[in-house]
């Protein structure tokens, strides 16, 4: 398997996630528009999807969801709360489109075998993913304010781990929001910060040439300097060769990654041929309401 971070921030999120027999998405979190474009630049056209999968229903993760699944007859996966609650903003589709798993219930998609791992966040039932191919596993987590016991098993032994760091604990208590806003960013049900990133990380790694790539970075709250110095201390600190035994990047915000493979033990990522935008919110749409912070 492989993955591409399309896009990942308060702005928009989307990752692309391909096996030799299925091309899936997690999350639309642009436009129908932006996200073909960044799907296009990675060097997969949006008719090659086989589903969309939805973490959950705030507006940076599915934007671009009903005009992607009516335009190109794509199937929807997600848990009936969720479904509930974004099923308005998803607006007409196709019933045979309209997919309902359960969290702790693994589901295949060709080769590909899906766990949702129900997470800790302020909408109506978040998940992330753990998906397995053959031998290779991929751990997708970000928009959680805590990773609890059921959430460090399902997700351990990954080859590529996708990892939200949103926020540098002393640049958020610095910076521009208001006390309510710093809480609920800080808080159980909101994101994980560098720190607790780093920490996970050390639970789940065992140094053998794991990917990890850092998400979901606030464009007020991180920067991405102190997302790779507070991580890659945290390793170090704790035996792991950065480098080496564990690779770690940094998933930019508005623009695809490259695409990282899974069991390519000790090798650096394959990245692909994309330029990113100058600016972190170059070719973005802006969505209305949506403060830095204020969603998943």
């Amino acid at each position: 398997m492989r993955l591409c971070s399309l896009a990942s921030g308060s702005s928009g999120n989307s990752v692309l996630i391909q096996s030799e027999q299925a091309t899936i998405l997690i999350d639309a979190g642009y436009s129908a528009k932006r996200i073909e474009q960044l799907l296009r630049a990675a060097g997969v056209h949006p008719k090659k999807l086989d589903a969309i999968l939805v973490t959950h229903e705030h507006s940076d993760h599915i934007a671009g969801l009903g005009v992607l699944t009516r335009r190109y007859h794509l199937p929807i996966y997600a848990n009936e709360n969720t479904w509930r609650a974004m099923e308005k903003k998803v607006g007409r589709h196709r019933d045979r489109d309209h997919v309902v798993f359960r969290n702790k219930q693994p589901f295949q998609i060709q080769d590909m075998t899906i766990l949702p791992v129900p997470i800790h966040h302020d909408c109506a039932d978040p998940v992330g993913y753990a998906i397995r191919c053959g031998e290779e596993k991929i751990a997708i987590l970000t928009d959680t304010g805590i990773v609890d016991s059921y959430m460090m098993n399902a997700m351990r032994g990954a080859d590529i781990y996708y990892l939200e760091a949103n926020y540098e604990d002393l640049l958020l208590r610095h910076g521009p929001y208001s006390f309510w806003s710093k809480k609920r960013i800080a808080s159980e049900v909101g994101h994980l910060s560098n720190r607790q990133a780093g920490e996970v990380l050390c639970e789940w790694l065992e140094g053998r040439g794991e990917q990890v790539l850092l998400a979901h970075m606030s464009i007020n709250n991180n920067t991405e300097e102190c997302c790779l110095h507070t991580v890659s201390r945290l390793l170090t600190e704790n035996g792991f060769a950065v480098g080496s035994q564990v690779h770690v990047s940094v998933a930019p915000r508005s623009a695809p990654s490259g695409f990282f493979s899974a069991g390519k033990a000790g090798r650096l990522p394959d990245k692909a041929q994309i330029a990113e935008p100058d600016a972190d919110r170059a070719g973005a749409p802006q969505l209305s309401g949506l403060a830095e912070g204020a969603q998943g």
